[in-house]
């Protein structure tokens, strides 16, 4: 595992050299990205603990708001229809498991 470090390593410091040459003529902003990013490798491959370069989703934390009142009567009503339908329907399961 360390020969291919080493190997990998002598193979970026070339690219780096090769890139480096390239940016004297280049004026455009791609070489100095492809430097930064080949001494990124570079660091990475020298540190002892091997990452696949993915980041972690870190969990949010679900926003807890308040919701405001219904007071709509026709829409109160459609609720608490839903809700008898629901019931009756969870009655009847549990009457057909028993």
């Amino acid at each position: 595992m360390i020969s291919a470090l080493i190997k990998e390593n002598r193979d970026l410091k070339r690219q780096i050299d090769r890139a480096s040459r390239q940016t004297i003529s280049d004026t455009s902003g791609t070489a100095d990205r492809l430097l930064r990013s080949i001494q990124r490798r570079i660091t990475r491959a020298g540190e002892g603990d091997r990452t696949t370069g993915r980041r972690r989703a870190v969990a949010a934390a679900p926003a807890s708001r308040t919701r405001r009142k219904i007071t709509d009567p026709e829409v109160l009503e459609r609720r608490r229809q839903a809700l008898a339908k629901a019931r009756a329907a969870r009655a009847a399961k549990r009457a057909t498991a028993s």
